[in-house]
């Protein structure tokens, strides 16, 4: 499975990426996942983990672009803001695409690092100002219909 959703700490969803989508059907069913949280219309805030994935094909973060675009349509983003724990270049030029064809509707903090036992403690305290860590605000996006 691509992509690994626990609830445990909600409303903080731990996600854990694994390798690269399968299938369309497995890229499907991470953005499924998403959808799923926002149906329960309670706020929550996403933790990804990275360290595990490979190399996606462009198309789903193509498909990603797409997926963001609709939920821009909604009258309220349930999804508070996203960390993204990042140890490769790849899946940071990956999600710099992704957000510059459409960006962020929540606060997006990527961090830089090599340890994945990300304390969620420190979620409250994470900044801009930070070594390794690189603030995307949620904006429209420049060409409005593109994707």
């Amino acid at each position: 499975m691509f992509a690994v959703f626990d609830k445990e700490d909600f409303p903080i969803v731990k996600v854990t990426m694994n390798g690269k989508p399968e299938s369309d059907q497995d890229f499907d069913n991470f953005l499924n996942e998403w959808t799923k949280l926002y149906e329960e219309r309670n706020d929550f805030i996403f933790v990804f983990y990275t360290e595990n994935v490979s190399n996606p094909d462009i198309k789903y973060s193509i498909k990603m672009s797409q997926y963001i675009k609709n939920l821009r349509k909604k009258d309220y983003q349930f999804l508070q803001k996203s960390i993204i724990l990042i140890n490769r270049n790849k899946v940071r030029w990956m999600l710099d695409f992704i957000f510059e064809i459409q960006p962020p509707v929540a606060d997006v903090y990527l961090i830089n690092t090599n340890k994945y036992d990300f304390d969620l403690s420190q979620i409250d305290s994470i900044s801009d100002g930070q070594e390794g860590v690189t603030y995307i605000q949620p904006s429209k996006p420049l060409i409005p219909s593109l994707f």
